[in-house]
């Protein structure tokens, strides 16, 4: 029996003795894709300015080469929790889950907590 744990494929497909993956997560994408998806958030000036730092500290974290998963998780958290209570992940929808999912799944059991805040977890 094989038991795989963390996945960060969205397809994996095991035949036989032989596993392929499709579709692995691109944390770097997604942050890119965050990034557009906060810039056009109606946000008061300092919520808007801590969204934006966030997002900066999750790219910074991603950096091709030395990525650092602890730090993109803990950007990644309190950025879920300002928009969780600016109400934007119930109003901008899947243009922030999307990339927000993509992150959380990518840092496996690190970004559990943020998979758990998201609408539909």
């Amino acid at each position: 029996m094989v038991n795989v744990r963390d996945q960060k494929a969205k397809v994996i497909i095991n035949a036989d003795r032989d596993v392929y993956l499709q579709g692995s997560p691109d944390p770097r994408r997604a942050a890119s894709e965050l990034r557009a998806a906060v810039t056009g958030l109606a946000l008061d000036p300092a919520t808007s300015a801590a969204v934006r730092a966030d997002v900066d500290e999750i790219e910074d974290g991603l950096a091709p080469g030395a990525p650092d998963p602890q730090r993109v998780a803990r950007a990644t958290e309190r950025l879920t929790g300002t928009l969780e209570r600016a109400g934007a992940l119930a109003t901008a929808g899947a243009a922030l889950v999307t990339p927000l999912r993509t992150i959380g799944g990518w840092l496996g059991s690190v970004g559990e907590s943020v998979l758990r805040m998201l609408p539909g977890a």
